[in-house]
């Protein structure tokens, strides 16, 4: 079908406007991307920072020791002269056998410490301060600032500077240098206080091979991200494309159904006439099988009468058993036939009530005791549980049909339980209008149903599957006829079930107080 013949919209006939889509997922990926670019330059740059900070701690940590012992004394040679700007008594020794030791204090320790880092790794350590004694401590205007703003208190300067080495980018990082006892030895003169900020230690180290685990970082993410970008657009394509189809096919299908809506108007006459022809055709079947039933009840009745007195008069334990299974074959038969006859019935409106005054507990015990005998010949357990508060309850109501809903409930539970319990369960809630509310309730621990069964399961000659039917046996006709006779005396059936844990059939009938 065309486009310029159908009712489809424009945007939805042709493709050009799901480069809208594509645009918005585009847009979300890539904002995704982003997002994750950023945190892992963040968190590069937190590791990067912890990195410094461990070495800004560990050289401080060093001139606390070396401060702590007064300095210590190493040999004087071509890589370690005396420091000149230490002014110390002791700065210069000579042992007994000649050798020539100077004094290294926490200051020369720090710069002697960052020549062999920088040799090593790249890594430097300047000790610097806003009145330094060593010309070459002076600040640069980054560390000056660092330095002013310690003063005012800030904890830590940092910043990513690039590379003037040609080896890109290198991190800063500057605490500040608290002055303790031991540095007022030398710095006394300086006027300072044991708790003063007297200077800083800037760390400066490497960024290359951070910036290489940024940029393996960014190109995993970049694949992912591109990956799931043309997955999502595969996948909206497919499902846009769908839902183009369908449209078609939907408008397809509504032009059909106003061509058939025609021809069905056009037919209403005949259709009327096939309905009363249905109609009449049903009422037919339902008085045919009630004609039938009742003529196959008399030869049924003479097979298992005759059968019954034709067994005690057999020796042969074979020829028994055979006419065992000849009378259950004709009972299970007469049973079918008495439910069609109560089927057609009810659908002829024929099927009457018969309102009768009696005790609810008494008609529990005669259901329980059939159910009695078929449990124990199945090895199932059983009990009756009936609200002794509210007993004895006399109402008034169809107590044969009761009874014959109850007692097919209870049939179907030993039919379908091959272990566990079957409980029959009775109550009576006082209802508003001098009336009773009767609640019945069987429960098993059967073979259960599953729930796309359930919605149908009360409809005419169901089953819920082949298999069940060829082993348990049964027609479909026994719920239905439930049913039916709940609704005629006003009241209302239902079953909720699991596979393989069991099921539990319930009636809720009004009745009046007797």
């Amino acid at each position: 079908m065309s486009t310029s013949d159908s009712n489809i919209p424009e945007f939805i006939a042709r493709r050009v406007w799901w480069v809208i889509p594509l645009i918005a997922w585009a847009a979300v990926v890539g904002g995704s991307l982003a997002s994750h670019f950023a945190e892992l330059e963040a968190h590069s740059q937190r590791v990067a920072v912890e990195g410094a900070r461990n070495m800004f701690r560990v050289v401080v940590l060093v001139r606390a020791w070396n401060a702590l012992h007064g300095g210590v004394y190493l040999p004087v040679s071509e890589d370690l002269q005396p420091n000149p700007y230490l002014e110390h008594p002791r700065r210069d020794l000579v042992t007994q056998d000649g050798q020539a030791l100077t004094m290294v204090n926490p200051a020369y320790m720090t710069r002697l410490i960052s020549e062999q880092a920088k040799a090593e790794d790249g890594a430097t350590f300047h000790i610097t301060s806003l009145r330094p004694i060593r010309p070459a401590n002076m600040p640069d205007p980054w560390e000056q600032k660092a330095l002013q703003a310690f003063e005012t208190g800030l904890k830590e300067a940092i910043e990513i500077i690039p590379g003037d080495d040609g080896q890109g980018r290198h991190l800063r990082y500057m605490a500040p240098l608290f002055v303790s006892k031991p540095c007022l030895e030398c710095h006394a003169k300086q006027q300072y206080r044991v708790g003063d900020v007297r200077g800083g230690i800037s760390v400066t180290t490497p960024f290359s091979q951070v910036d290489e685990t940024i940029a393996l970082g960014k190109r995993q993410t970049t694949i992912k991200h591109l990956s799931i970008f043309l997955l999502g657009a595969v996948v909206g394509f497919i499902l846009l494309e769908l839902l183009r189809r369908r449209w078609f096919k939907l408008n397809s299908t509504i032009a059909e159904l106003k061509k058939a809506r025609i021809d069905l108007d056009n037919s209403n006459q005949e259709l009327r006439q096939a309905k009363d022809v249905a109609e009449a055709a049903n009422i037919a079947k339902s008085e045919f099988l009630a004609n039938m039933s009742h003529e196959f009840r008399t030869p049924l009745n003479a097979i298992s009468g005759f059968g019954h007195l034709l067994r005690h008069s057999l020796n042969d334990p074979q020829h028994v058993n055979c006419l065992d299974h000849i009378q259950n074959a004709s009972g299970q038969l007469l049973e079918m036939i008495e439910q069609l006859l109560k089927l057609s019935r009810a659908d002829t409106g024929k099927l009457e009530q018969r309102v009768e005054r009696f005790e609810v507990s008494q008609l529990a015990d005669e259901a329980f005791t059939r159910l009695r005998v078929e449990a124990e010949a199945k090895g199932l357990a059983y009990r009756l549980q009936i609200d002794d508060a509210t007993m004895p309850c006399w109402l008034l109501g169809d107590r044969q049909h009761i009874f014959d809903i109850m007692t097919h409930y209870l049939g179907n539970a030993v039919k379908f339980s091959e272990r566990g319990e079957i409980a029959l369960i009775v109550t009576c809630t006082p209802f508003e209008g001098g009336h009773t509310l009767l609640h019945i309730e069987v429960k098993d621990q059967g073979i259960g149903i599953a729930a796309e069964h359930l919605p149908s399961l009360f409809s005419l000659f169901h089953q819920v599957d082949g298999s069940a039917t060829r082993r348990y046996g049964g027609n479909g006709v026994g719920l239905i006829l439930c049913k039916r006779l709940a609704e005629l005396m006003g009241g209302e059936v239902g079953v909720a079930s699991t596979p393989g844990e069991g099921s539990r059939f319930w009636l809720d009938i009004r009745l009046t107080n007797a």
